[in-house]
This record gives structure tokens, sequence and C-alpha cells, in this order.
């Protein structure tokens, strides 16, 4: 009976470590260190579309600061920053985010490149949020191309009229299976 236990056991912590993920470093996904903007962040935004973006030390998650975007509209704007990854993982993709006066749709983008930086694939979307959130996770489950070795992060407002949105503690994960 004690063998049979131990057999157990030991398939039980084979199978608990068979699905831990692996942390993907997201340099200054709390956005706590950089002088003029988040050391290793950048801002876009689509042609036409009116923005500001905001390194805030005023509302944040956790730590001292957040980033911020108004978004006027009429299309995208974001903030974002790129990782290493292995071609054909899976990887989950978090972030907090707050909306106020939330017209459009607040999400995670990804778009992949290869080992010479072309891009690989169309821009992966999160299911977005939308209308006035307090402090929300949002969340991209994706896998990426078998040939990318870098992929884009993009913190993006949509569609926005005003929207006002702080975004904190980005974290990415190699994982296994969806979760």
């Amino acid at each position: 009976m004690m063998k049979l236990c131990w057999f157990y056991g030991g398939l039980l912590i084979i199978f608990v470590l068979s699905c831990v993920s692996a942390v993907v470093n997201v340099k200054n996904g709390g956005f706590e260190s950089g002088s003029n903007q988040p050391d290793f962040w950048f801002t876009y935004k689509s042609p036409g579309t009116d923005a500001v973006f905001v390194w805030d030390n005023k509302v944040f998650h956790n730590g001292k600061y957040s980033v911020y975007i108004k978004n006027n509209g009429p299309k995208n704007a974001a903030w974002q920053t790129s990782i290493p990854v292995k071609g054909g993982a899976t990887y989950l993709i978090k972030v907090w985010a707050k909306v106020k006066n939330g017209k459009g749709v607040t999400r995670i983008g990804l778009r992949c490149e290869d080992a010479v930086g072309n891009w690989t694939g169309q821009v992966i979307e999160g299911t977005g949020i939308s209308g006035d959130k307090d402090w929300t996770e949002i969340f991209l489950h994706a896998r990426v191309p078998e040939k990318a070795a870098r992929a884009r992060i993009f913190l993006v407002n949509s569609a926005g009229s005003g929207d006002e949105i702080w975004f904190d503690d980005v974290t990415v994960e190699e994982t296994e299976e969806k979760k």
C-alpha cells in the first residue's frame, strides 16, 4: 500500500511540474524606470488619430507609475514594447487596465517578427473591455507563428472618443495549454 501511495504521489508531482509555465521577462513591465517616458516602452497612434501619452505617477495599480493614453480617435493609440519568443510557443499576456469615459475598446495586441525583423502573420488581439472600468486584468492567450523570434506587445485603445486609459503591471508567461 505504501509503495502505491509513493507511486501516485510521484505521478502527481510530475503532472504539476509539467503544467508550470515559464515567466518571460518584460523589461519594465511595471513602468517603474525611465526619465521622460518609461524605459523600453514606445507610443504608437494610427495615422489621423489624436492621442496624448503620459508616464503617470498619480494613478497606478502597483508601484509608483503607470502609462496613460487619452485617445480622442478616430482609430488606435497604444503603448508598445518587444519581447523575445520561441517560434510556435503559446503565451499568456496580462495587464491591468483602468478606463474612464470608455467609448472605444481597450485590449492587448501582439504582432510577431522573425529573426531579421520581418512581420510573421497578422496582429493577434485579445478580448477587449469597453465602458468605464476600475482596475481590471485583461489578457491575451496566443500561439505565435513558427518563424517568430520576437513579439511586439501593444496595450491599445481602439476607436476612442475621449477615452482615458491607464495600464500597469504587464506580465507574460509561456504556457502549455489555454488558461
